[in-house]
């Protein structure tokens, strides 16, 4: 009799322990799943969760085309109009004034912002405005801060953010001597000041007329330096 209920006992035992197995496997595969899933979770869902903004209506005072004349009827002084920006439609010209932004497409300005009521009384030193841009947005920030303004260039708005590091975007990339130096020879302009901005595909150049901004070209070229567009600032 002992015998049959240490067996039983035993078998009891057993089977607690087969359960206690298929529980812990059980928990391994959901594990598993858990984190499988959450790693292929698609790159743009997770890039469109990182940001999302709507207009700033108290900051639409802000975006004002007529600062155009401003900018361009400027005093040159020490400090030129540059290119600040080149997205794949859009380019933007700084100065003190100002932000400029052109639509390459349709080669006239888009729209134009009042960077000095935004706050960003310096283009130049440790605090001035840092403007980096994607396809979408345009991002404006000084130095080493993480609060800024994001502009849509479709809908033409702005908006403030506490994290611009939210937002994907690039800074301007400015080619070296010797390659603005072969851009000027490629297109013809050797003996001109350029502003030149390389992006993957092309360069977008700015030629200033310093005698007279209004009467400046902007310029993309191909990677082959054929001219794609070229247009005045003001017409």
């Amino acid at each position: 009799m002992d015998i049959i209920i240490k067996l039983v006992y035993g078998m009891k035992i057993l089977k607690d322990s087969k359960r206690k197995l298929v529980f812990i496997l059980l928990i391994f595969v959901i594990t598993i799943v858990s984190i499988t899933a959450c790693t292929n979770k698609p790159e743009k869902e997770i890039e469109n969760d990182s940001y999302k903004f709507e207009q700033d209506s108290s900051l639409s005072k802000f975006i004002n085309p007529n600062i155009q004349k401003e900018v361009l009827e400027s005093d040159i002084g020490v400090v030129a109009p540059k290119l600040a920006f080149a997205s794949d439609n859009y380019a933007g010209i700084l100065n003190y004034n100002g932000l400029l932004i052109y639509n390459i497409n349709d080669k006239k300005l888009s729209s134009a912002i009042d960077i000095k009521g935004l706050g960003f009384d310096q283009i130049q030193g440790d605090k001035a405005i840092d403007i980096s841009s994607n396809n979408e947005y345009l991002i404006l920030s000084k130095f080493g801060e993480k609060k800024g303004y994001i502009y849509s260039f479709e809908d033409k708005y702005l908006s403030k953010t506490d994290d611009i590091s939210k937002i994907e975007s690039k800074r301007a990339e400015y080619p070296n001597f010797d390659e603005i130096n072969t851009v000027k020879l490629k297109i013809g302009e050797k003996d001109k000041e350029i502003d030149v901005i390389k992006t993957e595909n092309r360069y977008v150049i700015l030629i200033l007329d310093y005698n007279n901004l209004k009467n400046s070209d902007f310029l993309e070229v191909d990677k082959n330096y054929d001219i794609v567009s070229k247009f005045k600032l003001y017409k």
